[in-house]
């Protein structure tokens, strides 16, 4: 994948960096594109395990299954 856009369903591909190779083959959709970088926040369908959750699992504005991904980690959902 090259780039994400906004509100997108992406699949985890396998082999992924940081940790997100558990993710592999799961699903989610891009809540936000970041402007520093290619990356975005993508909103997984799944519970994230423990290790990989930036936001606790009781964020009060439903961030916890949200996870930082490169375009490289994922491919396009159609």
């Amino acid at each position: 994948m090259q780039d994400f856009k906004q509100g997108q369903k992406v699949r985890v591909k396998s082999g992924t960096t940081g940790g997100a190779d558990e993710l592999a083959g799961k699903t989610g959709t891009v809540a936000r594109l970041r402007r520093a970088d290619s990356c975005a926040w993508v909103a997984m369908d799944c519970d994230l395990p423990e290790g990989l959750r930036a936001f606790p699992a009781d964020d009060e504005h439903g961030r916890c299954r949200h996870i930082l991904l490169a375009p490289s980690e994922c491919e396009a959902e159609l």
